[in-house]
């Protein structure tokens, strides 16, 4: 990556600046764990600001991360000392261990991710992505295919709204007074979710990104869409995801350098723990609009301390959490057997009163193959990451259907970095496998006129 910007280093000096007041307003000392947690908050700082050749990319999406879950959160919980849900002590030992392995990742993941984004060429990109550039013929939707289009977008919506009981507030919020979702088998509300509920997202982008003409077509797709994947119906990591890509597409200004960072952290300052509010919702008076760095003390932050627990309790499944992961589709009424997602190991392991908890992407590659599995797991992310990066903004104006995949892929990355992964590989699954359904559908001869 080029283009070294001078104006994203004063950002990143500022950042840097603001949270380092952040995290050490009513500090004496600076001993080494707070000093390695600086590091990761000042490598962060100037990876999310310094290169401003891409507006946006899965490179940033993974340093607001760090920036935030490895570098922000894990000095105030550390200074608070907060415990989640009655968790056992872990040593600071422990903790300093886990930091150093935190900024090893951190530079192994920049080193591979430039050295891949440098060394791929376009050749090679147009070559793997050619099947995924659409003739011209497929931008003239037939009128059985835009039938097609919105008849799946309502059986995606009656799935949902039959979930809920046909209860259309309780597709709207997501828990309390409105809550009623019907007794249905796991492995059945699993697919609903997984699903239908991209289905409509799926939908609604493919038709607005190839079929733009048909403006009330793309407006009974949309509107179909809000209602059946509502930002306040979801959890707030789904909502992100189905959400993120519509800004993208939507908001020219996102294409600006240092927008979508700044976005970013404005939404998981801001926006993040407004939308907890429903999910225990009972009465609008009880909604807070806010701002309080306190936020990073609460279980919403407990990334880290999950790489923590993994570490400390040296919990190895030897690739069994990950193949529990790979076929998250399989009932368990066939596999018994079948793993729990890692934070509700973590926390039946410990003895935790609370098994809601995450799991981050560090501490997933760690319980499943030791040390070895977290630079396994990050060699991954980083390689593939630099690919999608690359062809997107390289291939961008092709029409590329990898266009589509890389804009809701972004949008889910973050939930994938803070996990646990059998959620979030199941909903980006979810938004891929259907996108690239429909993809696959609407290209049929039938469906394009001649």
């Amino acid at each position: 990556m080029k283009n070294f910007d001078i104006s994203g280093s004063l950002l990143a000096v500022l950042t840097f600046v603001i949270s380092l007041i952040a995290v050490t307003f009513n500090f004496k000392d600076f001993d080494f764990y707070i000093f390695l947690h600086i590091i990761i908050i000042a490598i962060s700082s100037f990876s999310l600001f310094s290169y401003s050749n891409n507006p946006y990319s899965f490179y940033k999406v993974f340093h607001i991360f760090c920036l935030f879950f490895m570098g922000i959160a894990p000095i105030l919980q550390y200074h608070y000392n907060i415990s989640f849900a009655d968790e056992p002590v872990i040593s600071d030992s422990i903790k300093l261990l886990t930091t150093i392995y935190v900024i090893t990742a951190i530079v192994f993941y920049n080193t591979i991710y430039f050295f891949t984004y440098s060394k791929f060429s376009i050749r090679k990109l147009t070559k793997i992505f050619n099947d995924y550039i659409p003739d011209n013929s497929f931008y003239n939707f037939t009128l059985f295919s835009k039938t097609a289009l919105i008849g799946l977008s309502i059986l995606s919506f009656f799935m949902i709204f039959k979930v809920n009981n046909f209860n259309i507030l309780s597709m709207l919020f997501r828990g309390g007074i409105f809550a009623e979702v019907i007794e249905i088998e796991t492995s059945s509300l699993l697919l609903i979710d997984k699903f239908f509920r991209p289905l409509s997202l799926s939908l609604f982008i493919i038709s607005f990104y190839y079929n733009r003409k048909s403006w009330f077509i793309n407006s009974v797709l949309f509107i179909l869409f809000v209602i059946t994947a509502f930002p306040l119906g979801m959890a707030r990591n789904a909502a992100a995801g189905f959400y993120l890509p519509l800004v993208l597409i939507f908001v020219p200004i996102f294409k600006r350098k240092h927008f979508f960072v700044s976005s970013l952290i404005f939404g998981l300052l801001v926006i993040f723990p407004f939308l907890d509010n429903f999910r225990r919702f009972n009465d609008f008076s009880e909604l807070e609009f806010s701002f309080d760095f306190h936020i990073f003390t609460d279980l919403h932050f407990d990334a880290y301390s999950s790489f923590v627990r993994a570490i400390n309790y040296e919990t190895i499944t030897y690739g069994n959490q990950l193949l529990g992961v790979l076929l998250f589709f399989v009932p368990r009424s066939i596999w018994p057997t079948k793993p729990i997602g890692s934070g509700a190991l973590q926390a039946h392991q410990i003895g935790m009163t609370w098994d809601n908890i995450s799991c981050t992407y560090f501490a997933e590659g760690y319980i499943n193959f030791g040390l070895v599995g977290v630079f396994l797991f990050v060699l991954f992310i980083a390689y593939f990451t630099a690919i999608f990066d690359k062809a997107y903004w390289r291939l961008k104006e092709n029409k590329s259907f990898i266009n589509i995949i890389y804009i809701l892929s972004i949008g889910m990355f973050l939930f994938i970095l803070r996990g646990d992964l059998l959620s979030s590989y199941a909903y980006t699954f979810g938004l891929i496998f259907t996108s690239i359904l429909t993809f696959k559908l609407f290209n049929l001869k039938f469906m394009k006129s001649k």
